[in-house]
């Protein structure tokens, strides 16, 4: 008799245990879920553009809490103000990393980065500027020899508060500045939908191209990302 009631008393108990055991089997799995998120997120700034930035947006300063990735075209022109780059970033105490892969001559080029706050300038992985702190805008230059190739352009930008300004572009050491704009004729348009169309022109030399574009008739300065070495007529 007193057998009989032990054993019913340890299969009260486990039956007690199911949903506590359940519980601790849903919170594992959900702290999984949220390692193996952030683990994609991270991997998804190993991404490098060509011809343009692929940019990462962290909800912090030090570069560790990844919340939005994007591609930005070159050259990067940001001045926020006291704004946000974009939702879901906030106006203040984040930070960005900006990536991409560009074609070069053999010459040397001046690398110009204007900041507020800090930042630091990579070329081919090597730390290039390096001004890591708070500051109100600021200009930076550096002259670096390159080869006739790709490279790889990283900026890690931070700011810390009121003013944003995030800056870098760069130009060949020693040429003019071809003032003269390309003859541009036989503009065609095509496959026009709500959302999209191909446009296409001649040009009398090797010339970048950007279309501005209006989504209503009210609505202008909407831009394309600038396309590089276009081909000539």
């Amino acid at each position: 008799m007193d057998q009989t009631t032990e054993v019913s008393v340890s299969k009260k108990h486990l039956l007690g245990l199911i949903p506590v055991l359940g519980l601790v089997a849903a919170i594992i799995i959900g702290m999984a879920f949220v390692l193996f998120y952030a683990q994609a997120q991270q991997d998804n700034c190993s991404q490098i553009n060509t011809g343009s930035f692929y940019g990462c947006y962290y909800g912090n300063k030090d570069l560790t809490n990844l919340i939005l990735n994007r591609t930005d075209s070159y050259p990067l022109n940001f001045d926020w103000g006291t704004g946000s780059p974009g939702s879901p970033v906030g106006t203040d105490n984040f930070s960005v990393k900006w990536r991409g892969n560009f074609p070069f001559e053999a010459a040397d080029y001046e690398f110009s980065i204007t900041v507020d706050d800090g930042a630091r300038l990579y070329i081919d992985g090597q730390l290039t500027i390096d001004r890591w702190f708070n500051q109100a805008a600021t200009t930076y230059k550096a002259v670096r020899s390159m080869t006739s190739s790709n490279h790889i352009i990283e900026l890690e930008y931070f700011e810390t508060g009121v003013r944003a300004v995030a800056k870098l572009s760069w130009v060949k050491v020693g040429v003019s500045a071809d003032t003269t704009p390309p003859v541009i004729s036989n503009i065609t348009t095509s496959n026009i939908t709500q959302s999209a169309a191909s446009i296409n022109w001649n040009t009398n030399e090797l010339s970048d191209g950007q279309v501005e574009f209006c989504k209503t008739q009210t609505k202008c300065g909407m831009n394309t990302p600038i396309v590089s070495t276009l081909s000539t007529s």
